[in-house]
């Protein structure tokens, strides 16, 4: 079951996907019509709107490709 819900976190949500040059796509079923829902991330991306009225977003490490790390960086 995908949800998205929230239409002002689905609005960032977008607007994070076309800065990172991400393709919208159809992704799973919505629990209400049982239709693949659009999404603007990877379809196991947790978006949760907190108690301090901001959204966090957890799993989205297959957002992007795996960059091993730089010896420069240390």
């Amino acid at each position: 079951t995908v949800l998205a819900s929230d239409l002002e976190f689905n609005e960032a949500m977008e607007t994070a996907g076309k800065k990172l040059n991400l393709a919208p796509h159809l992704a799973g079923s919505s629990r209400m019509e049982g239709k693949p829902v659009l999404l603007h991330s990877a379809a196991d991306v947790e978006g949760h709107s907190g108690r301090d009225g901001r959204y966090y977003l957890l799993d989205f490490s297959r957002t992007l490709p795996c960059v091993p790390p730089s010896p420069h960086h240390f």
